[in-house]
């Protein structure tokens, strides 16, 4: 099967598991996101919520995103909530089929494509668990589309590659913040194989930083308050 046709076969079991999916894949993606979400909506009650709310412990970043097409569709007249996670599978699923189809194409050749396009939508879990609008999910694609641009700006030294890299993953960072060690060893990777220029390390390090700074103003929108959610999370489940 030619390339083409494995792609439009991926496509269909993307879309086929955004529409047939029901309910969550581990119930973290509903109770600590969508309800996050529909609490800011003001429709989920505070005392609804999970404890990790009142601990502040929780990056607001993805909760913020849904609660986008909260508003949204209620601002048009029209809230219906299983069409708004209808929707948020299948961008995350054609999200993640566009950062695979990159990766394809970057770091593989023709007679390669194939075998990794295979493996990617053959593996049946793989477009199942694309779908998910869950901070796995959303931390794995923001670290695997900056490592790709890592991996670009190896081979040509281009500064808006490290700018991307940076930025996506201090991202990876706010979605989930158990991916620190994989922004670190990505990082370590750069600065002992590709030891780039001083200014091009400042350029990573402050696209890094603004990544970060992003899931801090989320935090504070949907807080009310300044909070260091990694530092509570941490407090809370290993101190």
């Amino acid at each position: 099967m030619s390339v083409k046709w494995i792609y439009r076969l991926g496509i269909i079991l993307i879309v086929s598991a955004a529409w047939f999916t029901k309910g969550y894949f581990h119930p973290d993606e509903h109770f600590q996101l969508l309800e996050f979400a529909n609490w800011k909506a003001g429709f989920t009650p505070t005392a609804d919520l999970p404890w990790e709310f009142s601990e502040k412990m929780r990056p607001a970043l993805q909760p913020v995103i849904a609660w986008l097409f909260v508003a949204g569709s209620r601002a048009a007249g029209f809230f219906n909530p299983f069409v708004i996670t209808f929707v948020l599978r299948l961008i995350s699923g054609l999200a993640a089929f566009w950062v695979y189809k990159k990766w394809a194409g970057t770091l593989t050749g023709k007679a390669e494509q194939p075998f990794f396009l295979w493996l990617v939508f053959g593996c049946l879990f793989m477009p199942m668990l694309s779908v998910r609008f869950s901070s796995e999910n959303y931390a794995s694609l923001s670290l695997l589309l900056g490592t790709l641009y890592l991996w670009n700006y190896s081979t040509s030294k281009n500064l808006k590659h490290l700018l991307w890299s940076g930025l996506l993953l201090g991202l990876s960072f706010s979605f989930r913040f158990q991916m620190t060690f994989a922004v670190l060893g990505a990082s370590a990777w750069l600065m002992y194989y590709h030891l780039p220029q001083r200014k091009h390390l400042i350029v990573f390090a402050l696209s890094g930083i603004a990544g970060v700074a992003a899931g801090i103003v989320a935090d504070r929108w949907f807080y009310g308050e300044w909070v260091i959610t990694p530092w509570n999370y941490f407090q809370s489940n290993i101190i």
